[in-house]
């Protein structure tokens, strides 16, 4: 069976390939070396924003950071993003030997070995769980930062089932599941609303063939917006609303 799930998009003028990773596994991540080098794009898109970027090629650049200057200059919930993602990959363990975004870093290894172009297309973490936030009540936001902070120091490990389950997400996608359950009115910000984002950065791509590696939940909703980006049904570069974060409340620390 295998573990990707790939699309291809015809358009005028551009041939987009959607590259959806179904597993965390060591399958996922030849599949994705596979299809960069028999397609070779003039561009690989990556579901990653530039702080996931760097803490993926840097892993220990998080050990360097002084974490009150993080929280003097308002980046606190870039703090708080990376901490929920290591939580992610430590429920899943090390006996998988693949953790969550291997696939990533191997879609931006191959470009760079076939010196293919790279192109980081999805929102600012900080600004989603930003947006999310500001429009929560005071009960979810407690809920989530007492299941962030609890799974950051957890030395719990999951069912196989379960286990089963997480390896169908990326590790972003992962954690956004999690924050949805416990703040269920942010559904649409953090999950429709990248859908959208993914899409239009994917679109404004100049170059005439694309392959966009995400996970595979986003696929229906990324080529649902790349049909109405076609017919110009939408505009596919007002991106800006969707960057824009509610002001903070009187009682809100974030």
């Amino acid at each position: 069976t295998t573990s990707k799930i790939l699309k291809r998009l015809q358009f005028e003028g551009k041939e987009i390939i959607l590259l959806g990773t179904a597993h965390i596994s060591e399958k996922s991540i030849e599949e994705v070396r596979e299809v960069i080098s028999k397609e070779m794009p003039d561009t690989v898109c990556v579901e990653l924003d530039e702080a996931r970027y760097q803490t993926l090629t840097n892993p220990d650049k998080w050990k360097e950071i002084d974490i009150v200057k993080l929280l003097r200059e308002g980046k606190g919930f870039l703090l708080l993003a990376n901490l929920s993602l290591q939580a992610f990959q430590k429920k899943l363990g090390l006996d998988l030997g693949v953790k969550p975004g291997d696939e990533m870093r191997a879609a931006i290894e191959s470009a760079k070995a076939l010196n293919l172009e790279t192109a980081l297309v999805d929102r600012p973490v900080q600004t989603t769980l930003k947006r999310a936030w500001r429009i929560s009540s005071f009960v979810g936001k407690a809920r989530l930062l007492s299941t962030l902070l609890a799974g950051t120091f957890t030395q719990e490990k999951l069912t196989s089932e379960e286990i089963e389950k997480l390896k169908m997400q990326s590790a972003m996608d992962g954690m956004m599941e999690e924050v949805s359950q416990y703040l269920p009115s942010v559904k649409k910000v953090i999950i429709d609303e990248r859908d959208q984002y993914l899409a239009s950065k994917i679109w404004q791509c100049k170059t005439k063939k694309q392959v966009a590696v995400l996970g595979a939940g986003h696929l229906p909703g990324v080529e649902k917006w790349l049909e109405a980006f076609s017919q110009n049904k939408k505009d596919a570069t007002c991106t800006d609303e969707l960057d824009v974060v509610p002001k903070r409340s009187a009682i809100s620390f974030f």
